[in-house]
């Protein structure tokens, strides 16, 4: 499988399609004044190139309100682990176990 790296969400239409269309998804919303939020993205970078089986999606919840309402996010960073379709996990914050912690939801997901 090509990995994709960590792919920016346009449109609600583009994030309903890749998760109707992929397995794993690791969802990371953000927003572009949120510190915590930028020193996650070297993380999340990182992890789509471990994981490539995952794809990887980040929301501008400034932009894309309407979905992180819909999702019900109210804190940034909060990152959505979405198995064939549903929700297998969610978790909010940025500290240095982050990578740790992503990593345990995803080798339970992928079940390795």
């Amino acid at each position: 499988m090509s990995n994709k790296g960590v792919i920016g969400v346009t449109s609600t239409d583009q994030f309903n399609q890749f998760i109707n269309d992929n397995s794993y998804v690791l969802v990371d919303y953000y927003t572009t004044w949120c510190n915590p939020c930028r020193l996650a993205a070297p993380v999340i970078k990182s992890l789509s190139k471990t994981y490539p089986e995952v794809v990887f999606l980040k929301v501008d919840a400034d932009k894309l309100s309407s979905l992180s309402d819909h999702n019900n996010i109210i804190s940034y960073p909060t990152f959505q682990i979405i198995q064939n379709g549903k929700e297998h996990g969610r978790f909010t914050g940025y500290d240095d176990k982050l990578e740790n912690t992503i990593e345990e939801h995803l080798i339970r997901m992928l079940n390795l």
